[in-house]
């Protein structure tokens, strides 16, 4: 499936997540992922997904010492 700037853009934007994106248009999470930064750095002012959950970084340390 061809997917045109246009609706990537529109799908990009009203997307929750880049996978949830690249689902709805057909495309790998690595495309959509790899398209958007194309998009990006040619000057389109994409929304920014998280790439990963927030980190309790002071719980893991805890757990990592075996303090939790």
């Amino acid at each position: 499936m061809r997917v045109s700037p246009e609706d990537f853009v529109r799908a990009w934007q009203a997307g929750t997540s880049a996978l949830a994106v690249a689902q709805q248009l057909g495309m790998t999470r690595v495309a959509a992922r790899s398209r958007a930064a194309l998009y990006r750095r040619m000057g389109v002012p994409l929304q920014e997904f998280s790439s990963s959950p927030a980190l309790d970084v002071e719980q893991l340390t805890k757990l990592a010492r075996g303090s939790v």
